[in-house]
């Protein structure tokens, strides 16, 4: 093996790298949205909980 088929070699796997580093990227990406978008319709029901309790306390007693 020559230097040049070493080079073209090492060359080549920095590109697979990168694009596997470029792929990953944009898969976090898309969970991280997935995850805000979770976390605010969660914040959103527990809001709706909230305000149902505070129009009627009773539901919020627990049973005897």
């Amino acid at each position: 093996m020559t230097n040049s088929d070493a080079v073209t070699r090492i060359d080549a796997a920095i590109r697979r790298i990168e694009a596997a580093i470029e792929r990953r990227e944009r898969e976090n990406t898309g969970l991280r949205q997935r995850h805000d978008a979770l976390r605010s319709e969660v914040t959103d029901a527990i809001a709706s909980i909230d305000a149902i309790i505070s129009q009627d306390p009773d539901i919020a007693q627990e049973p005897n």
